[in-house]
Parts: C-alpha cells; structure tokens; sequence
C-alpha cells in the first residue's frame, strides 16, 4: 500500500458515450493506492457488488438484459515512465468468492496500457474504458466482482495499483464510514492472485472501480454528522456513499453511539436538468417487472408497497439528491440487519423519458 498521489491525466472517453452513467461503491474519498494482497504478482483486484443489496445494474431499456458499455477506475503507476498492461475483468460468484474458474469469466476486455508519461515518480490517472460492442453478460441478480488484471511488477518502486477508500483509520486517515466496530461489515475488495491461485480478501476497503451502462444509476450514502476529521467526508456534509451507505449505523440496540441518516443520489446524465423520485418497499424481486412504454427498465420493489421517500431536481450532469431518513432518527430494532430496497426514477424536465434506475439497499447494523 502507497500514499495517495495527486491526479495528474485525464482521459477521456469519446463524446459518443457522454450518457454514460457509472455506478460504484465509493465513499467520494480516496487515501491510499494499492495492489492488496496481490503485492508483486500478477492478478486481479476485484470490487463485489453484493447480490442482497444491488440488482439491474447497467439494465437495458427492455428491463431484461444488460448493456455494459465501459469501465472507469483511478489507477497509479509508481513509474509512469514504464507503461503498464492490463485487462478489465468481470466474474461470477462461487459461494460468496469470486469465481476463478473458466466458466466463472464472464469479461475480460483489453489489453490497455497506462497513458504514456515521462514522469519517473508515482502518477495517477482517471481511465475510462469502452467497449467497442456493449457487453451482454453482466447478471440483472445475484453478487458479480468487477476490476483489473495486473502483471507482474516491482512493488512497490514500480507497478500498477489502484485507489481505495478505507472502512476505518489508517495511519493518520479514513475514507469511508460504515458502521464502526464491534459492528461486522462486510468487506466488498478482494484480490487473486495468479502466482498462489487463492482468492482472498485485504483489509477493509473499497476501490475505484467503476461500470458504466445506460440506464440511470442509483446510490445510497449513509450521513453522519459527527464524522472525524480525520476521514474526509467530514468534508463532503458528512456523507458517505460507498460502504457507509451499505451498511451505515444505528443505535436501535443501545450497543452503540450513532444513528446515521440516509441520502439517495439518483444520476441520469440522458434526463439532465431533469426531476427524479425515489422509492422505497418491503422487499425486491429479481428478474424485475417491466413497465414498458411507462418507463426504460424494470421494477426491482414490490409493486403492492411502493412508499415516495424522495423527490428533486437533476442538475446539469444529470445528479440529485434527497434526504430518505434525517441523521438522528432511531430506527426500531427490528430494522436492524435488514436490507432496505430503494429504486430511482428519472424524467426530463418534460417528465417524459422515464428512466428506472437500479435497485439499491441499505442494512442498518
């Protein structure tokens, strides 16, 4: 694991894919780059989208298949002289692992090299990806695991990593907060490594991994007024939109200190200076139900209990946010370990061109 280094090359994408929306888990905050587990070897890391809490990511306007169009990720080159290269990687679960079998590859797209550079220190960059034809083999349901294939390297004075965002202190900063020890949350980075053959899983943190579709894109964050200095979304009105917004905390049980308010952030770049509502329901189903000409997409909530928990504006890059529970509020302890479906929907200013988003679920630990 390395020190963060400051950003220094964008590329870009062509003006063609500008209606891109991209979905992650990430907190908004990065402070270290790193290879994981994975160190000096060949090998993958790899983010999980947990199946008990996404669903219809990158769904297609039918509501019944996929339409993965690119890859974005923040990935660092300890020499940025020496390009780096690498292939961006999808796979299946196996038991709650990533499935690193043949049958378990559902993509692999590259290779890519790193930006040409003459800088012999650490530089970063923010890369998206496209695929020349829209992959078809993303899942509606179920946990897949999306990142990048490295080759070897001479970790750590040269080689490719990635950036993270770290559950809980390290070293002097944190950069994302889900609920706090002796809460158990999930890690959602895991590594393989080509030299072991073995899965495994680093310390607690996200990365920058990034999937980009067209269908609007909705994420939870988790608000936590008394967040420390220490990590950065004290700086962002105390929100938290990767881990934190999965599992965010609550003192139903009297076992802990915080009860951690909820936001919902709808992003449509096609519905731009648009509206959006957001929804919440008991449950969720997958495959979800089409709606039509109601609406690109499908409905992930029970249908029999759809409750309006948040309603806004887009603005020019296509984002809103509503406020679905207020910092402070106790939520009853039956809540608690219970995953929370929500789902997004988006319009132009017309409010036509209904866009449904993903499904996307919160757990109060």
């Amino acid at each position: 694991m390395r020190s963060l280094l400051l950003l220094s090359t964008l590329a870009l994408a062509p003006a063609a894919m500008a209606q891109v929306n991209f979905h992650d888990i990430y907190s908004g905050c990065t402070n270290y780059t790193s290879r994981g587990t994975v160190g000096a070897n060949a090998g993958e890391n790899l983010i999980a989208r947990p199946g008990s809490h996404f669903a219809g990511i990158c769904q297609d306007a039918t509501g019944g298949g996929t339409n993965l169009v690119s890859f974005r990720t923040v990935t660092q080159d300890q020499n940025g002289s020496t390009p780096e290269t690498y292939y961006l990687v999808v796979r299946k679960d196996s038991a709650g692992t990533p499935d690193i079998t043949v049958g378990g590859l559902l993509l692999r797209a590259g290779p890519a090299t790193t930006p040409p550079s003459t800088v012999l220190t650490p530089v970063a960059w923010i890369i998206t990806d496209t695929l020349t034809t829209p992959s078809t083999v993303l899942p509606l349901c179920g946990t897949t695991y999306q990142g990048m294939e490295y080759q070897a390297a001479a970790w750590t004075s040269d080689g490719q990593s990635n950036h993270i965002c770290t559950y809980y202190l390290l070293g002097t900063t944190q950069a994302d907060n889900p609920s706090p020890p002796p809460d158990v949350v999930p890690i959602v980075a895991w590594d393989y490594n080509y030299t072991t053959g073995l899965t495994s899983q680093p310390s607690a943190r996200s990365q920058r991994f990034e999937i980009g579709g067209t269908s609007s894109v909705l994420t939870i964050g988790n608000v936590d007024p008394f967040a420390a200095a220490a990590n950065c979304v004290s700086l962002q009105g105390f929100r938290s939109w990767g881990a934190g917004g999965l599992w965010p905390s609550s003192n139903a049980d009297g076992l802990g200190s915080r009860d951690d308010g909820i936001d919902a952030r709808v992003e449509d770049l096609g519905n731009a200076n648009g509206l959006f509502a957001v929804f919440l329901s008991d449950a969720f189903g997958c495959p979800g139900l089409p709606l039509g000409s109601l609406a690109s997409g499908a409905l992930y909530l029970n249908p029999g209990v759809l409750i309006q928990v948040g309603v806004g504006l887009l603005d020019a890059t296509g984002t809103g946010i509503a406020t679905v529970i207020p910092p402070g509020v106790v939520l009853g302890a039956n809540l608690l370990g219970r995953v929370i479906p929500m789902q997004g929907i988006s319009f132009n200013g017309s409010l036509a061109n209904g866009h449904l988003s993903n499904m996307a679920g919160t757990s109060f630990l």
